[in-house]
């Protein structure tokens, strides 16, 4: 019988990292689209945008934890 060293991936890790690189490739340029876009505002604006949907997520866990809470 022959004792596997682990030192050969087996097809499902392969499979989950070219799977992984993928999404992380995906990720980095979504965030270097929107990057690009949000050069051109104004500073306020973003803090304010990122305020309002921080907020609005917010009330929305709130409201789920309130209804689970009933």
């Amino acid at each position: 019988m022959k004792l596997s060293t682990g030192k050969k991936q087996q097809p499902n890790e392969e499979a989950a990292h070219r799977i992984a690189g993928r999404i992380i490739r995906l990720q980095k340029s979504v965030a270097g689209f929107l990057n690009r876009k949000t050069t051109k505002l104004p500073y306020s604006f973003v803090i304010a945008s990122f305020l309002l949907l921080f907020l609005c997520f917010g009330a929305y866990c709130f409201y789920l934890l309130l209804q689970a809470l009933n």
